[in-house]
């Protein structure tokens, strides 16, 4: 954010990591300018757009999937991590992607964490632990709407919903708060 070497409109940069090098949370960044149209709407909300020196903003480039280390999301067990899980859940569902990578570790998690329908959570390198502090309530939220299909003679309603996808390590969520009622894991429907 600090390098003033930057150059305008339609340089590219590559982090190596969000705190530091080798954590996990690099990421590839289109530098734009004000005569960018997108410009104004871009706001520094410390994953899909930065503010850098000179005037100048950086734009996460986005495939298929966001990484929540590229918001913030430490996963070591000792910091708090809802805010920058979520962060990347708004941001992914906004731009109509649906795949977030969680990385293996530990995350924190003291508050709901709300997933719109289609936004799929996966890992691919190993054991996700959610360590739940959120009490007397759901700590994610699988958010859940009735549709009809009306394309065929007959109209068939389901549900879409999000989803979770440990197939390639596993998702553990622990309850770690000190409420005495139940607190449940996952909610699927409204919130």
């Amino acid at each position: 954010k600090a390098d003033t070497q930057l150059t305008g409109r339609g340089a590219a940069a590559v982090t190596l990591g969000y705190y530091k090098p080798n954590d996990g949370g690099g990421a590839l960044y289109q530098i734009i300018d004000s005569t960018d149209e997108d410009y104004e709407s871009l706001v520094d909300d410390g994953g899909s757009a930065h503010d850098l020196k000179n005037n100048l903003k950086a734009k996460l480039i986005v495939k298929d999937s966001i990484n929540v280390k590229q918001f913030g999301a430490y996963g070591d067990g000792e910091h708090d991590d809802d805010a920058a899980i979520q962060n990347t859940i708004n941001n992914i569902y906004n731009k109509e992607i649906n795949r977030i990578y969680i990385p293996s570790g530990i995350y924190n998690i003291k508050n709901q964490i709300i997933l719109p329908n289609y936004v799929k959570i996966s890992t691919l390198d190993g054991r996700v632990i959610f360590n739940c502090y959120v009490e007397d309530k759901a700590n994610f939220i699988l958010t859940s709407t009735r549709e009809t299909n009306l394309s065929l003679n007959y109209p068939i309603s389901y549900y879409k919903s999000a989803w979770i996808d440990g197939s390639n390590g596993g998702f553990s969520f622990i309850y770690k708060g000190t409420s005495t009622n139940n607190s449940i894991a996952i909610q699927i429907g409204e919130e």
